[in-house]
């Protein structure tokens, strides 16, 4: 997936398209989001976010830009930012991910 801007500083906000259809009724979703370096592919600990739940009684399904912020102390470089959708559906887990791909500059403090 391709960030709008894809090349940005600390701080900054970047959006990207996002598709979701969830089939299932009566299912759970638990959803993690970080960053993890492109060229070696280490996702450092300080850079991953708080797990969240999303509760679905019916189907679901949005077409959406959704916006993020790149924290204030990620190093300048090539990042993908991850988020992963772990879905529980009557005894069945499924698990879905994409990463944005994101250049981090070296900006002087605005």
């Amino acid at each position: 997936i391709t960030a709008t801007p894809g090349v940005v500083c600390p701080g900054e906000q970047f959006a990207y398209p996002v598709q979701i259809n969830v089939d299932e009724t009566d299912a759970v979703s638990r959803i993690t989001e970080g960053w993890c370096r492109v060229e070696d592919g280490i996702c450092p600990r300080a850079f991953q976010g708080a797990e969240y739940y999303v509760n679905f009684l019916d189907g679901y399904a949005v077409s959406t830009t959704a916006t993020r912020t790149v924290p204030i102390d990620l190093p300048p470089g090539d990042w993908q930012f991850r988020h992963c959708n772990e879905m529980h559906s009557t005894g069945r887990i499924e698990v879905v991910c994409y990463a944005v791909e994101v250049t981090v500059e070296a900006c002087a403090a605005k």
